[in-house]
């Protein structure tokens, strides 16, 4: 009976102890906390960006490399290494950025749609729009950067077709305005043309009314 008492006090010790070890195991360091903090906000940043519709194939690539450089490193510390997490906090604040810049460029794309479609009776934007719609597939496949960069350039062809519109507009009224005086200024002269024609034309009546009374007079004389 004291045996079996001995044993199962025994037995209870064993089961304690190995609980207290495995908890110690269990237990993260400061570090590995911090790190699974990051990944937890790189997470819900995917899901942001699933729940408005962005594609996630890059950022859930990129947390699934993390998530294995976490357990690494949990690991090696619980070996008794000297782990370091800062790969895991760079690549789960990365995940962030990214959900961020997907959410601007989605927005300057919007913009951009909203000027193009002001400008379309003004100006010809075949050129902004093409470029437009290849942002908008750079955007659906996770290429911001190159977005982005569209989007600057859709906006610097938009300046420049109404620079050119504008100056296309500036010489087409200064061509009127040069034909329009020109145009005055024959009917100026075809006005005085026709005065001094019918001037000279009412003086030359006038001249030949006269030579003939001259010759009447003559006539008149020498049958005398």
């Amino acid at each position: 009976m004291r045996a079996q008492s001995v044993l199962a006090i025994g037995t209870i010790a064993l089961i304690l102890l190995s609980s207290a070890v495995f908890s110690q195991a269990d237990i993260l360091s400061s570090g590995a906390i911090a790190a699974k903090s990051d990944m937890a906000l790189a997470k819900n940043a995917i899901v942001e960006m699933e729940s408005a519709g962005f594609n996630t194939t890059r950022v859930k690539d990129l947390f699934q490399t993390t998530q294995q450089l976490f357990d690494a490193q949990v690991a090696y510390e619980k070996s008794n290494g000297t782990a370091s997490y800062e790969a895991v906090a760079e690549k789960s604040q990365e995940i962030v950025r990214i959900k961020n810049l997907a959410f601007q460029i989605s927005d300057e794309l919007n913009a951009l749609r909203d000027v193009l479609e002001d400008r379309k009776k003004e100006i010809d934007i075949t050129e902004p729009m093409e470029l437009y719609t290849s942002a908008k597939a750079d955007l659906d496949a996770e290429r911001y950067e190159g977005a982005r960069e569209k989007i600057a350039q859709a906006y610097s062809r938009i300046t420049e077709i109404e620079a050119g519109t504008t100056t296309s507009r500036v010489l087409t009224d200064a061509s009127k305005t040069v034909f329009q005086r020109a145009r005055e200024s024959w009917k100026g002269i075809l006005i005085t043309a026709i005065i001094i024609a019918i001037a000279f034309s009412f003086g030359f009546d006038r001249i030949w009314i006269y030579y003939k009374k001259i010759q009447m007079e003559r006539l008149t004389l020498e049958k005398k």
